[in-house]
């Protein structure tokens, strides 16, 4: 009896537990390296920097092209992995100082805006990732924005740690 009751309060808790979450999701880590904005700045900005410091391109094979400029506003990145397909666009950049971007994944099924600052402090600068999405009206869909939050998250922090040894030379 006492199995019964958990198993049908955890079901109703399944049930209902989703609509208290928000369908907005954000994700942000930061990191703090030695090196001038200036410094950091050309591997944020330039598209094909980014397979030498973020962690997804570490952890499959990944078939990246590019359109646009080189680097700024416009600059789009398209890239496969196994069955998951992205588009990476710049929409704004401003020297020094940060980076706005869109990425539009599973042909455009799911949609994220992303920003990286940067934040000078004497010899220092943090870097500040930021993501946010909107799961939808599908209220169980977060479930699986929870799932994307916590590897998102974990892969944001991986790509920082990359780019830091990256500038700073760590090994």
């Amino acid at each position: 009896m006492r199995k019964s009751r958990f198993l049908l309060s955890a079901g109703i808790f399944a049930l209902v537990f989703p609509f208290f979450l928000s369908r907005r999701m954000r994700v942000f880590r930061r990191t703090v390296v030695h090196a001038t904005p200036e410094t950091v700045f050309p591997l944020l900005n330039d598209l094909r920097n980014w397979p030498l410091w973020t962690e997804w391109s570490r952890r499959s094979e990944v078939h990246v092209s590019y359109d646009g400029p080189p680097a700024g506003v416009g600059a789009t990145q398209r890239w496969e992995a196994g069955k998951t397909s992205g588009v990476l666009r710049i929409t704004h950049s401003t020297p020094g100082a940060r980076i706005a971007y869109t990425l539009d994944l599973c042909g455009g099924k799911y949609h994220l805006d992303g920003v990286i600052s940067l934040d000078a402090a004497g010899p220092l600068t943090t870097v500040t990732w930021t993501c946010k999405w909107d799961t939808g009206e599908n209220p169980f869909a977060r479930y699986g924005g929870l799932l994307f939050k916590r590897c998102l998250g974990r892969d944001f922090a991986a790509g920082l740690a990359n780019l830091k040894a990256l500038i700073e030379g760590v090994r």
